[in-house]
């Protein structure tokens, strides 16, 4: 729709118009679509840059990447459906000289009023079969920018606001979750990660990587992947983070686990186990992974499935309560940390129907996140016990 009508305008007063190749351009928090555009301008039309542009502007305002196709009936409803001042949302913007001229469209903006007040503007595209929610999550992710500036934004604007949207909008409680420990590690300083793969791990693996103050290592040997950390622990004098799968994979771990110990070095050690119901059933990759670096372990537990009926602050402190052992801020004795993750399907960020679950869907009730402790823990960048 966008090509075409760009094409049409331009063939109204140049020659040779060609459609470039498109790219995917990557920012901090999403990828855009880039689509150029080359024609050489018709001779004589009083077509000087100024003119150029002033086409243009009259043509393409608002552009069509906002719905501003068809152009009048989308100036008219925007005059009626928007009764206050969007800046320069959507609008062109750029510098005109005697020779030359660049323009863009400001498809993200900010607006500041009363000297203090931002009101930020974003926007999707909305096509037929398009889903509300995730198109407000694409919204939110381009407002992070901005909305993450202001920590102490008031509950229900901002960056609170945005995060939460963001959340509410995952598709399952596993990636909830996930998504909420690994932030609040990142808050707590641990921002690196050992990635060891597996399957039931999949929610903390995805989470890492979809955070953008992450960096993580991948290797495909547990005990190896264990020491990597411990050494990397030991050379940035920060706690450092190891994700493994189930089963014997976490028993590969207590080597380094011991060795920290010994040397006093906070890890973080993050596992994936099947659920309750599957424990002493002969399921594969199932073994008593709950208490199994004993003594060695300056505290750990074991959590049950992601559930809305366990609160996401209480999830949130038992994180911080485990940095706080790791670090040695409670018992001056920094050293390894044991969080035991039971995960049901669906593992990867899918909704819908449960994998292999037969008339179980990974719906979950969006109030679970939108709680006044979340908005408020959203509304800043330090961890929930600051």
């Amino acid at each position: 729709l966008v090509v075409d009508y760009i094409c049409r305008l331009l063939a109204d007063i140049s020659s040779h118009v060609k459609v470039c190749d498109t790219h995917i351009l990557k920012l901090k928090h999403l990828v855009h679509i880039k689509q150029s555009y080359h024609a050489i301008a018709n001779e004589g039309d009083g077509l000087a840059p100024f003119g150029l542009s002033s086409f243009f502007c009259q043509r393409m305002s608002p552009t069509p990447a906002v719905c501003g196709l068809p152009l009048d009936a989308s100036r008219s409803f925007i005059e009626k459906a928007e009764p206050w001042d969007r800046g320069f949302y959507a609008a062109p913007c750029g510098v005109i000289t005697a020779r030359s001229s660049e323009l863009i469209v400001a498809l993200r903006s900010a607006l500041v009023t009363e000297g203090k007040l931002l009101h930020v503007y974003a926007g999707a595209g909305i096509v037929p079969g398009s889903d509300p929610a995730e198109e407000f999550a694409e919204i939110s992710l381009k407002m992070r920018q901005f909305t993450e500036t202001f920590a102490d934004a008031p509950e229900g604007v901002g960056a609170g606001s945005s995060l939460v949207s963001s959340l509410a909008a995952l598709p399952n409680l596993n990636t909830l979750w996930a998504s909420v420990i690994v932030e609040e590690l990142v808050r707590l300083g641990v921002s690196n990660f050992v990635i060891c793969p597996g399957s039931r791990s999949t929610p903390l693996v995805v989470a890492v990587a979809r955070h953008p103050s992450t960096k993580h290592a991948v290797n495909h040997d547990e005990r190896a992947g264990a020491f990597y950390a411990l050494g990397w622990a030991k050379a940035t004098r920060a706690p450092v983070a190891i994700i493994v799968t189930s089963g014997t994979a976490v028993a590969n771990l207590l080597p380094a686990a011991v060795e920290a110990s010994q040397s006093q070095v906070p890890l973080i050690l993050l596992t994936a186990d099947r659920p309750a119901e599957l424990r002493d059933t002969g399921a594969n990759q199932t073994i008593q992974q709950p208490g199994i670096f004993g003594s060695y372990a300056r505290w750990a537990k074991d959590f049950p499935p992601p559930s809305t009926e366990y609160p996401l602050h209480g999830l949130l402190g038992d994180v911080d309560l485990a940095l706080a052992h790791a670090t040695g801020r409670l018992a001056h004795r920094p050293g390894p940390v044991h969080l035991n993750f039971c995960f049901r399907e669906n593992l990867a960020p899918d909704g819908g129907a449960v994998r292999g679950a037969p008339g179980r869907t990974a719906d979950w009730d969006k109030a679970y996140v939108e709680t006044a402790d979340m908005y408020r823990w959203a509304s800043s960048v330090s961890p929930r016990s600051t």
